[in-house]
This record gives structure tokens, sequence and C-alpha cells, in this order.
């Protein structure tokens, strides 16, 4: 009696063991149809991300890299010499460092000596470049030796690979003449974009893009959307009325982030490229 009541005990036990094994186990797999789904998403999201938005996110930060690199804005150093500088920095770029130079006013040498500084705790890495014929037209020249910019991280502290940055001009040779100048900027300290601007930053295939144009466009489009359905509602006791409490709810919904990011990517994907100058102007 014992062991029969022992051996009903243990066929019991196991079949419960099975039961719930079989239950655990339809936890783990994934029935067919909604594989299909979870599949048939992910392509979808990968050709958005790849094929739809991919095209407007690179010409974003194409534009920001334009507005600036080399050549989008001069400074004079002195004489009539004018400089543009485009150092490397990561993550963002560029990879090498290159200054552009040119001269104003028609005037034209036969050779620059230019000399690059960055100072950095207790050194002072210098480049000096020989440039030749320098007149209105820009002639660019990389400085292979410059050091990248780069943040690092320890426990305790930030620190950067260089702090301030000095170009200067030596030597000048002018119709075969030659003299000691002494030109020079102002030290410069290095701004990492990434982190002074990190909004405007998002990482795409395991890279940084700027895209301070879209975030530009959508708050133009913004303040465009209000001066249609928000300045005419503005004044005294405006939301009591009837009216102006309708006209109140259609505002919110239509200046509302998510209704705004959704009709600039319509009217992008739909050929409209950029704003008028006139959607600059915020007053109503």
């Amino acid at each position: 009696m014992l062991r029969w009541g022992l051996g009903r005990a243990c066929r019991l036990m196991g079949n419960r063991s099975r039961q719930a094994a079989q239950r655990e186990g339809t936890h783990d797999v994934i029935h067919p149809p909604f594989k299909l789904i979870s599949d048939g998403l992910k392509k979808i999201y990968w050709w958005a991300k790849t094929k739809l938005f991919w095209k407007s996110v690179l010409g974003a930060h194409r534009h920001w890299l334009k507005r600036t690199g080399i050549g989008y804005k001069w400074e004079s150093i002195g004489e009539g010499i004018e400089y543009s500088a485009s150092l490397a920095r990561w993550p963002e770029g560029p990879e090498q460092s290159k200054i552009m130079l040119r001269t104003k006013n028609g005037k034209t040498y036969d050779s620059i000596t230019l000399v690059i500084e960055t100072e950095g705790g207790k050194y002072i890495h210098e480049e000096t470049k020989a440039v030749t014929d320098i007149g209105a037209t820009p002639r660019i020249t990389t400085l292979s030796g410059w050091p990248v910019y780069r943040l690092f991280a320890r426990e305790d502290d930030i620190f950067s690979s260089y702090d301030t940055y000095q170009i200067r001009i030596t030597h000048l040779v002018e119709n075969h003449e030659s003299r000691s100048v002494d030109f020079r900027t102002p030290h410069f300290n290095p701004i990492d974009q990434t982190l002074a601007n990190p909004d405007d930053w998002i990482g795409w295939a395991g890279t940084p893009v700027n895209i301070s144009l879209i975030r530009d466009q959508q708050r133009r489009l913004e303040s465009r959307i209000w001066r249609k359905v928000g300045c005419p509602q503005l004044g005294i006791g405006w939301r009591h009325s009837g009216q102006n409490a309708v006209m109140y709810g259609v505002s919110s919904v239509l200046l509302s982030p998510v209704f705004v990011r959704t009709a600039y990517w319509f009217l992008l994907f739909a050929g409209y490229r950029k704003f008028s100058d006139a959607d600059e102007q915020d007053d109503c």
C-alpha cells in the first residue's frame, strides 16, 4: 500500500513538472504571425532610417560642415592678409586640420611664413609652414602635424589634447624683398561642439551628425504657425468666449511639438526644402 502511494505521488509530480515545463516553454516561443509582424516592422524602420530620413539628415550635416568649414568665415591677421581655419576635432570632425590664406586690396606676397601654436599643460606644440604666391585667390595648406582636439575623462577630471591655439605670421617676402613681421591672432579656446550644443547632435549609424538646420527649420515652422493661429487670439478675456476657446484648443494642437515635427517632415518629403527669409520674422 505504501509502495503504491509513493508511486502514484511520483507520477503526479512528474506530470505536473512536465506541464509546468510546457507552460514555461510557451513564453519563449514566438508564434509565426508575430514573428512576421516583428520582421516587417524592423524592415520598415530600416527603410525609413536609411532611405527616407538619411538624405535629409545628411544634407543638414553637410550644411553645418559648410557653415563651420574652411572658407566660410574669414579673419584679418595683418597687412591685408586674411585666414580661414578648419581644425581637426574628434568626434565631429574634420579629421585633418587645414588653413586657407588670401589677400585683399590687390596685394600679393611671394612667400609667407606661418606659425601655428597649440598650448596644453606644460607643452607648446609648434608647426611652421612656408606658403608661397599668396594673392586674391585663396590658397590652402594642410597642417599635418596639428594635434586633433579631443576631450579625455579621468576619474576626477576632464582634460583636452590642448587648451589654446594661436596663428602667427613671422616673415613676409614681397616683390623679392624679405622682412620680419609679428602678426598674431589672440589665443583661442577650442570648444567641443557636441558638448556645447548637445541638442543639435544625434548618433546615426555610429557617427555623430549635426541637425541644427533641421532644428532651425522646425522652430521657424512653429513661428509661422504661431503667426497664423496664435497672435490674432491674444487679448483680455480671449479664452472666455466660445469661438476663442475653440481657437485656443486648435492652436494648442497645431503648436504642439508632435504636430510641428510631423508637419515639418511631411513638407520636407513633399519637396519643401527650406523656408523663406520672411519666416525668420517672429513678430505678429
